[in-house]
């Protein structure tokens, strides 16, 4: 191991550092292994493949939605990052980014689907921590009613034509 070039690094610097490998060794900690884990750490877009395909098309009817969100809010800001790196201040920015837009609940699902990820990182042992554990969502949820199209409306009068004349559903209609 090289502590590092002289004379960027003093002979005492030098002598600290390997004081401190030595340290790690004696520890049954290999910093040479320690070293080579951190280059080789998966990337944010090797989790997002692994979480597309082992949990997100196997589990969700949305997968397609979170295939793009991954890809148009994710991907341009983490791809090439290591999954071991995104801090909860880059998360933070993301979504602060995404909550200037007018569209709050995609602010909101946003931070959702990275929590997600990051669990099933963690179960995965892709990282060991989640970073957006008890992030705040950044807008304010709203509810919304819901109109029936008139195709909608159609196809539910022709289903109650086949129910009983004294049924709850009917009768909750009248």
């Amino acid at each position: 191991m090289k502590p590092g070039v002289y004379p960027k690094l003093s002979l005492a610097d030098a002598r600290r550092r390997a004081w401190q490998v030595v340290g790690e060794v004696a520890s049954d900690r290999d910093p040479a292994q320690a070293r080579w884990d951190a280059r080789h750490a998966p990337t944010f877009e090797h989790l997002a493949n692994l979480y597309m395909e082992k949990h997100a098309r196997v589990k969700k009817r949305s997968w397609k939605e979170d295939r793009r969100v991954i890809n148009k809010e994710l991907f341009p800001a983490w791809h090439a990052m290591r999954a071991t790196e995104i801090r909860r201040r880059d998360i933070r920015t993301l979504i602060e980014k995404s909550a200037e837009r007018p569209a709050p609940s995609m602010a909101n699902r946003t931070p959702a689907l990275i929590h997600t990820m990051f669990n099933f990182a963690i179960a995965h042992e892709v990282v060991e921590f989640n970073p957006c554990a008890q992030l705040e969502h950044p807008a304010k949820k709203r509810a919304r009613d819901r109109i029936l199209t008139d195709a909608e409306i159609r196809q539910f009068w022709s289903a109650l034509d086949g129910e009983p004349r004294t049924s709850p559903l009917r009768s909750a209609c009248a």
